[in-house]
Order: C-alpha cells, then sequence, then structure tokens
C-alpha cells in the first residue's frame, strides 16, 4: 500500500540481533561529524593516558595501567541523542566510551566496531579502561547527531535459554550452548583441555570434518584413562557430551567419561579411520565436574568438535574457543515465529512462565504400567530424534508423572506434543496427592492424530489444600493397545498455554518479553497522528488485563494503550493527559486483528478489521517519546501472550477511507 512510504515508523518483523529489533522505517539521518581526527590520521586533538601512543591511523595502548586512555572536547550538547561508533582491536583488558558524567557503550572485551545512541550529559568523551587493564588499539571515532532516529526497538528476555519458537520449516527451534572450551582444538595447547593419565595431544594435525586443518591427535602411553579431560559447570541436569572421533590407525578403544560426586559414568567406542560423532547422555551431580576422551590402549586417534549441551541428543556443533559459544534462540533475541504454517513470521510476545514439570523430554522419569518406553525412537516437533515412543498392552496402563509440585486453587495449564499411530480413547489424567482425590479425566481424541505431531492442552485448576499433584499421558485407555509418541510436556500457571519451555531435570522460567524503542519523539505525532497494529490474537483468555501497545512518556500520566480485556474476546483503546483519563473504547477482536486509530484536535477515529468502531472528538493528546509493543506501564509485567505482524505510526492524521484501507482484512 502506498500510505506505508508516509509512515514515520513502519516495524514488520524480518530483521533481529541479540536485544534488537530492527525496523524497516524510517532511514535514519545524522549530523556532521562531531570528533576531530578521529581516524588518527596525526598525532594530535586527543589528550592521550599513560603509555598511549598516536600513529598510523590508531591510538594505541602497549602496557594497560591506565584508566583514561583517551580523551577529547567537542560540540555535543547535553540532553542531545548522538550515535556513536568506534572500532577496537583487543589484545587484553577492555575499553569503553562516555563522557564526564556518563558511560556509553558497554565494555568491549574482544574486537570489534561497536556503535549505538545515547543522550549526552557532557560534552567531553572519555575512553576508559574501568580496570585499568586495555592493551590494544582504537581506530574510526564517530560521533553525530541523531537527525532523525532509526526506530529500531530494544529487546529483552531474562538470561537464560528458556524461550523457543516456531521457525520458518515448523520446528521447534530452542535456545543451544556449548559448554566447553576450544571445542575444536582438543589439545593441552588450547589451555583449556589437560593431559590425563600421561596422555599427549598434538594440535592441528589432521584435517577435521569440517575440511580444516584444526583436528587435535590425541596419544594414549597404554596406561588406564590415558587421554585428556577438562573441567566444567554442571548443575544435576541432563546433559549430552558429544565429539568427532577417528583412528590414526587400526580400530582403538576409546571411552568418554564423566565423573562427580555420585562417581564414574562411561560410555565406550570402537573408532574407525573414517570421521564419526560418537556422543553419550547422562544426568549429572552439580558441581565443576570433569569429562575425559580417554583410552587405556597404548594407541593414537584424532579429535574435533567437542560439545556439551543440556539435552537427550547430540545437536549440530557449536564452535567455542577461550568462552562457551550459544545458537538459536539467544536470551535476548525476539522471537520471529511462524506457527500455524505461516509464510511470513510475527513478533511473539509472552508472559513470564515456569514449566514446573522437571523432565519436559525425558522418559526414564516416567513411572510405567503396561506399557513400555522407547526414549529417542523418531524425530520430535524440534526436528532431532528425541522423541519416545509408548506402547500400551492393557486399558489398566499407568504412563505418568507421579509427583509435582502446585500451589492449592491455581490454576494450570497441562500440554504436551502427541503423534498416534493406534488406539483410541487416549485420557489424561490429573490427581490429586495432597488430599488422595481424582481432579480431572480428560479424553484428547479430538486432539491427535494418526501420524502427525499435534498439541495437546488441558486447563484445569488444583483444589483447595493440594500442593502436589499426579499427571497421566495415558490413563485407563479404551483401547486394549496404543502405540503414540511423545514430547515436549509442560505444566504452567496460568489459563492458555505458551511456547514450549524444555526442562532437563528441573523446573525453568522463562522471563517476559519487553520491546521498547525510547528517545522517538521525532517519530511520533504530537499533535496528529495515526497508529496501525496487525495482531495475531490467538491464545489468551485470561483472568489479566494484557498490553498489546503504547506511546507514551515513559509513566502511566500521559500515554495512549490498546490493551486486551479479560477473557480474550474484547480490546480497549485508552488515553491518559496529566494523569487523568480521557478515551476508553472498547472493541471485539479475532484470531486477525487489524486495529487503525487516527488522533488530532479533531478528536479520535477507531476502525478494526475493515469497520468503523467508534469516534470521540473530546480528546487531549498526551505528548510521547516512547513506544511499546506487547506491554504498557500499567501492566509491565503483563505481556500480550500473543503475536504482532506489523506496527506503523505516521504523523499525520489519515483519512476515514485510509483507515479503513488499512484494517481490511
Amino acid at each position: 500500500m502506498s500510505l506505508y512510504k508516509d509512515a514515520s515508523l513502519v516495524m514488520i518483523p524480518s530483521a533481529v540481533k541479540d536485544g534488537k529489533l530492527y525496523s524497516i522505517r524510517p532511514t535514519p539521518e545524522y549530523g556532521a561529524e562531531l570528533v576531530t581526527n578521529g581516524d588518527f590520521a596525526t598525532d594530535s586533538n586527543w589528550t592521550k593516558g599513560t603509555g598511549v601512543t598516536i600513529s598510523g591511523g590508531s591510538a594505541t595502548s602497549s602496557t594497560g595501567g591506565t584508566y583514561i586512555v583517551l580523551n577529547q572536547s567537542t560540540p555535543i550538547a547535553v540532553g542531545t541523542i548522538y550515535q556513536y561508533s568506534f572500532n577496537v582491536t583487543i589484545v587484553s583488558g577492555g575499553i569503553r566510551l562516555g563522557d564526564t558524567s556518563s558511560v556509553w557503550s558497554n565494555t568491549a572485551t574482544s574486537s570489534g566496531i561497536y556503535s549505538g545512541s545515547v543522550t549526552a550529559a557532557n560534552g567531553v568523551i572519555y575512553f576508559t579502561s574501568p580496570s585499568n587493564d586495555f592493551v590494544g588499539s582504537i581506530n574510526s571515532v564517530s560521533v553525530k547527531k541523531v537527525i532523525v532516529g532509526n526506530g529500531d526497538f530494544t529487546f529483552s528476555r531474562g538470561s537464560n535459554l528458556a524461550a523457543t519458537r516456531v521457525d520458518v520449516n515448523g520446528l521447534i527451534e530452542k535456545g543451544r550452548e556449548n559448554l566447553l572450551l576450544q571445542g575444536s582444538n582438543i589439545s593441552t595447547q588450547s589451555g583449556s583441555w589437560f593431559a590425563n593419565q600421561s596422555g599427549s595431544t598434538t594440535e592441528n594435525s589432521a584435517v577435521a570434518p569440517d575440511g580444516t586443518t584444526t583436528a587435535s591427535t590425541i596419544t594414549s602411553a597404554g596406561t588406564q584413562y590415558g587421554g585428556v579431560n577438562q573441567v566444567v559447570p554442571m548443575s544435576a541436569l541432563r546433559y549430552t557430551y558429544s565429539v568427532y572421533l577417528k583412528a590414526v590407525s587400526g580400530t582403538p578403544s576409546v571411552s568418554l567419561i564423566q565423573t562427580d560426586t555420585l562417581g564414574l559414568k562411561r560410555k565406550d567406542f570402537v573408532l574407525t579411520t573414517s570421521w564419526q560423532r560418537y556422543d553419550f547422555t547422562f544426568t549429572s551431580a552439580a558441581g565443576n565436574n570433569s569429562i575425559y576422551i580417554t583410552s587405556s590402549q597404548a594407541v593414537s586417534w584424532n579429535a574435533w568438535g567437542a560439545q556439551f549441551e543440556l539435552g537427550l541428543v547430540a545437536t549440530d556443533y557449536i564452535e567455542t574457543g577461550a568462552s562457551t559459544a550459544q545458537a538459536g534462540i539467544l536470551e535476548d533475541l525476539p522471537r520471529l515465529d511462524y506457527s500455524g504454517g505461516a509464510s511470513c513470521p510475527a513478533l511473539l510476545l509472552e508472559p513470564l512462565r515456569t514449566n514446573i514439570c522437571p523432565n519436559s523430554e525425558d522418559v526414564s522419569n516416567w513411572n510405567l504400567a503396561f506399557a513400555t518406553a522407547t526414549p529417542n525412537d523418531t524425530i520430535s516437533p524440534e526436528g532431532v530424534q528425541n522423541a519416545a515412543k509408548i506402547v500400551t498392552s492393557s486399558s489398566g496402563c499407568d504412563v505418568k508423572l507421579t509427583s509435582i509440585p502446585v500451589s492449592p486453587s491455581t490454576t494450570y495449564t497441562a500440554s504436551f506434543y502427541c503423534k498416534l499411530t493406534s488406539g483410541i480413547g487416549l485420557q489424561t489424567r490429573f490427581y490429586d496427592n495432597t488430599n488422595g482425590a481424582n481432579i480431572e479425566y480428560y479424553t484428547y481424541d479430538s486432539q491427535i492424530a494418526v501420524g502427525e505431531w499435534k498439541r495437546v492442552t488441558r486447563t484445569f485448576t488444583t483444589p483447595a489444600g493440594c500442593n502436589n499433584i499426579q499427571i497421566w499421558f495415558l490413563a485407563a485407555s479404551s483401547s486394549a493397545s496404543v502405540t503414540a509418541h511423545y514430547w515436549g510436556y509442560q505444566l504452567e500457571a496460568g489459563s492458555y498455554p505458551t511456547s514450549y519451555i524444555p526442562t532437563y531435570g528441573s523446573a525453568v522460567t522463562r522471563s517476559g518479553d519487553s520491546c521498547a524503542a525510547t528517545s522517538v519523539s521525532d517519530l511520533i505525532g504530537q499533535e496528529q497522528g495515526t497508529i496501525f497494529i496487525d495482531a495475531n490474537l490467538t491464545n489468551v483468555n485470561d483472568t489479566n488485563l494484557r498490553g498489546l501497545f503504547e506511546i507514551s512518556d515513559g509513566t502511566t500520566s500521559n500515554r495512549i494503550s490498546v490493551y486486551r480485556n479479560t477473557g480474550g474476546t474484547q480490546a480497549t483503546l485508552y488515553s491518559a493527559f496529566s494523569g487523568s483519563a480521557t478515551l476508553g473504547m472498547q472493541f471485539n477482536t479475532a484470531a486477525k486483528t487489524k486495529i487503525a486509530f487516527n488522533y488530532s484536535s479533531l478528536g479520535v477515529t477507531l476502525y478494526v478489521n475493515g469497520a468503523l468502531v467508534e469516534t470521540d472528538s473530546n480528546v487531549s493528546i498526551p505528548a510521547c517519546n516512547r513506544i511499546d509493543i506487547g506491554v504498557i506501564t500499567q501492566l509491565a509485567s503483563r505481556s500480550l501472550g500473543d503475536s504482532i505482524s506489523q506496527i506503523c505510526l505516521f504523523k499525520t492524521a489519515l483519512t476515514n477511507a485510509e483507515l479503513a484501507a488499512l484494517t481490511t482484512i
């Protein structure tokens, strides 16, 4: 639609990185360069710290030991927004940029280009080393006034890898982390692997599976457990340890071993002269524990690509160096979700939730009667072989979790993925361990299908005094024999299911999503404007209000908000001016809800899904400088619980015909 060229901001979820959601519009505009000699072409204009020199296009600190590395007075205006960037080469230590009164950038501890925007507090810029330890060089320093901001959103969620999404292939994507250091350089020369029982290594001595000469050779002198080891911090959880190995010659026996306070766990393999990936899954005790690659024979073998990760199977290798490395859905990565087979993604925004089921994929903790379980039997909705097969032999079967702590008189939603092979009358059952009584039987035949993964969901409320429950995946089946695959069990407090939260031995919490753009008054129509929201409102049937969108000054006193009402079938357009409510339009929602409203001195007009909802000519327009998606200031902990396909802001009040055109489904 040609209207988009007139928008001051267009957010269509498409480009993200950890902590950032990029907008399509506006194209940022910046003023003149305010740093003199930012390319360090001459040894001038900068005040240098002890041991700092300028030459060859860089400022270099060769020895460290100084806090103030560089500083320069600039014509920066206090309270104005500026865009900064600098390139740094780190030998050791860290460096950051700021002014006399504030820190602008995070401390850089690795080489690269660092950039961002900041509201200046002082005109003197400083490069400082917080620990007085920076050794390296700085170049290409730039500070420019922001004329038109980029409209990008800062995104945050928490500090773990609990979040998942449905990816473009329809698979559930998790966050993953390789907890080993120097996964590709399995040698004592790496500084992270250590010789064990007279084992020795030669780094970069063989061609690795990726075609690089980065594989190591490990030699055992023939003593028991000869090889290498590494100490890894572990929790009392389920892990998989994997590594690529091949024999230098012959067919040597090699062991993957883990030791902790519970003893020694091992898995033995006979190698060939071809690369193969070997893996070993176990439950660890908590502590700084050791993992090993060893042989008791006098043999040599090549090793590369070691990985230690949470979960039941080895996943794609994540290369590591001096620190661990992550892949997939990172802590603060916006989730572009393709649920329901969508061809275009939507921004998934959910509240804090905890999966209190401690083992969401591991059937070894299930209680079975008249049934057998085969772990890792088939490909799961994640796209890896970690789904379990359950086969029952009697209508009196039990397939259950026997003890899950809960709170009394609380609404919970249980969910799991099931792919049916054969059988009818499949039931789940919730049982109150505290009071010794059934809570509910529920037949879920209508939610599953033969040969297809389907997510089964059921919401129930615990009775008064109930502190612990049992949950059956299969209970009192009317079919004498059921064959089905199961994966991804979740039990969460709430009246609707949220995206899957993996657990491997204890409950896991996914923090709520936060998505905001601040200091963007230039993108928001202050006296008149239009806001368009394309939302997917399918999941929430809640007793709480849920934020959808807001512009504000960062307080509840001055804002224009859209939020979902309790019950999940209506929403409200609300505004406040100087602390007083000035607008409250309610409207019905649908699975796909397109909302557009204009505002000006003439009032507010609201359209939803192509139809006029209401007009109000007596509305005061607040001054706003902040945009929030999926939450509002009054309900900061109540994220939307659904997804948004598009947000557009205009600095003019569009006509009724244009509002209708924007919102027509």
